[in-house]
């Protein structure tokens, strides 16, 4: 019972060294700020390429099926509806487009007429670009995937009819009547993860890498929290802890700061949306705090100076960025990911498996932690 006293009175005093101190309310209040604005962020139009889209007729209702139908949901492409041909031209010209798509009038017409013959004199759309980019070329084939809909029962009877002259008996209509009867509603492929279906088409790309920046964040309280436990020890206040004690308040010194901040973190995915289910979330967090914790401690560890910690901990957030799925997942990068408490942390939105993962990676490296603080006090 006197353990668990001291054990909480630790607790009490680090938390209230903590808010002490302006520099640790300036890393908490950067949390709901950079959720908030990752939020603000992502609710806005936003594109890695700009299109302008225009026709001849814009009253046209196959013109504008396909206007809404690209404008619906598509973050990596910016439209901009313009009223007139010359201004989508224009808009090209002065750079505020990438490229401009102008659709021809009786554009269901003009489809049925490149479907029976696909040569170039036949072409449909009018494309004005700046330059020819990969990423134009990507958007092209979303425009293709649109209009093809429109035109895709007159190449199955072309087909059908040049192809298959068992089918010769059949009239247009009973070939179209069969299109209709198999034709396939909704999108042909569902992106889920593995062991949970979840949707992830409407996933902003903007907003994506927060978790891995949060994740980050903590990992950058552990360490103030090192440098901190590092000044004590130097400073002779450790020496007064009972030997058979230390490990415990050595935990606490690292894992109060982390706690904080992860739980600051919660909070603001949870409010602002962009994270997983709250219950997910939590579990995440939860599981997250003591393999940071361990983590940091084996850094410091290996660095037992304040001065050597403190060139270190820049590199790492550096090598943290790179190396765990932050922006870029680089798949050859996996093993190194294993190394590093951030990975699990942002892998848990869309895979239980890696909250498991991260509670076996906190007690493997607090095993060691232990192990190394025995031989360390044995000396």
């Amino acid at each position: 019972m006197r353990i668990i006293k001291r054990f909480l009175l630790w607790c009490i005093l680090v938390n209230k060294r903590l808010f002490c101190r302006p520099s640790f309310w300036i890393m908490i209040c950067l949390v709901p700020l950079l959720t908030l604005g990752m939020s603000v962020v992502g609710q806005k139009e936003s594109g890695i390429v700009s299109i302008a889209l225009s026709a001849e007729d814009m009253e046209d209702p196959t013109v504008c099926e396909v206007i809404d139908s690209l404008t619906a949901n598509d973050p990596l492409i910016k439209y901009t509806v313009c009223d007139s041909v010359n201004e989508a031209e224009r808009a090209v010209a002065h750079a505020e487009a990438d490229a401009a798509w102008i659709f021809p009038a009786e554009l269901d017409e003009r489809l049925r007429r490149f479907a029976l013959d696909t040569d170039e004199d036949n072409a449909v759309v009018t494309m004005i670009q700046r330059e020819d980019t990969v990423v134009l070329k990507l958007a092209n084939e979303r425009l293709c995937a649109t209009l093809y809909s429109y035109c895709a029962e007159e190449f199955y009877l072309n087909y059908v009819r040049e192809n298959i002259p068992a089918l010769d008996g059949l009239s247009n209509a009973e070939l179209s009547d069969y299109y209709d009867e198999v034709w396939a509603e909704g999108e042909i492929f569902e992106y889920a993860y593995i062991d949970e279906s979840i949707d992830v088409s409407d996933t902003n790309y903007l907003t994506a890498p927060i978790r891995g920046l949060l994740a980050v964040l903590c990992v950058m309280a552990g360490l103030a929290a090192a440098m901190f436990y590092q000044k004590d020890r130097e400073n002779g206040l450790v020496a007064r802890i009972p030997r058979s004690e230390r490990f415990a308040f050595e935990l606490v010194c690292h894992a109060i700061p982390i706690a904080d901040t992860a739980l600051v973190a919660y909070a603001s995915l949870v409010i602002s949306g962009l994270g997983a289910a709250p219950l997910r979330e939590l579990a995440a967090v939860m599981v997250y705090t003591p393999a940071c914790t361990a983590m940091c401690m084996l850094i410091a560890r290996i660095f037992t100076k304040i001065e050597h910690l403190a060139v270190f901990a820049p590199l790492l957030v550096i090598v943290l960025i790179v190396v765990c799925p932050v922006f870029i997942d680089f798949t050859p990068l996996r093993p190194l990911q294993l190394m590093l408490a951030p990975s699990y942390f942002i892998n848990a939105a869309h895979s239980l498996k890696q909250i498991g993962y991260a509670a076996v990676y906190a007690v493997v490296l607090s095993a060691v932690n232990w192990v190394l603080g025995i031989k360390r006090r044995s000396l």
